[in-house]
């Protein structure tokens, strides 16, 4: 089993949309995932509207009537993910579509993640979306290599994409502040990144919410 780990804020228009088609393209799967969703500054009417029409779908859901932002969101469900003791679990915010199973691929995802302990964590984003070039800690050009017949291994930098991380690596970079301080503690571990090498994630946000705290 898989934990799925959704954050969301105000944003029913695209929740619906990153709910629906992972359902749509794991249908057959479902039972791989766990999904949860943790849902930040109280339960506006259209993301109740999206979370009622799809609850049965979830095993755990938490509202909290604060907006944490992002960093804070991932805190807080990534530690309540942890308690599932599975060994690794996967972040998706709420403006990502799937347009293909991610399931096809988790045989070869988990196979390389429980051989090659150097990689922390492994991108989801469609792989032809583009990507800063250079590592934005170290400053080296981006390099990626082949390492099987969908997965690319890289010093690429942190970032919170959909991604699927080892749980003791969630552990070890501990409460973040921010996207850049996960690049730094990320940086800190001295681990790879793996790209798979597929379209199961899209991004269809444009802009957050005026006031989500980055």
């Amino acid at each position: 089993m898989l934990p799925i780990v959704i954050i969301t804020y105000k944003r029913p228009q695209y929740l619906q949309r990153t709910i629906c088609s992972f359902i749509e393209q794991n249908k057959n799967n479902l039972d791989m995932f766990s999904l949860r969703i943790l849902i930040q500054g109280g339960l506006d009417k259209g993301t109740a509207e999206v979370i009622e029409k799809w609850k049965e779908y979830f095993d755990f859901i938490d509202v909290r009537e604060k907006n944490e932002g992002c960093a804070q969101g991932y805190n807080i469900s990534m530690q309540e993910a942890l308690k599932l003791n599975t060994p690794y679990l996967l972040f998706l915010e709420d403006d990502w579509e799937s347009k293909e199973s991610l399931s096809n691929y988790l045989p070869e995802i988990f196979d390389l993640m429980n051989t090659d302990k150097t990689i922390g964590y492994i991108r989801l984003r469609n792989v032809n979306a583009k990507v800063w070039k250079t590592n934005v800690i170290s400053k080296k050009p981006v390099k990626w290599d082949r390492t099987s017949k969908h997965i690319l291994v890289s010093n690429a930098h942190f970032t919170f994409n959909p991604i699927i991380l080892r749980c003791d690596v969630v552990e070890q970079m501990g409460v973040l502040k921010g996207e850049y301080h996960a690049q730094q503690k990320y940086h800190e571990l001295e681990l790879q990144v793996a790209q798979l090498d597929a379209s199961c994630f899209c991004h269809i946000g444009d802009e957050r919410v005026s006031d989500w705290i980055k």
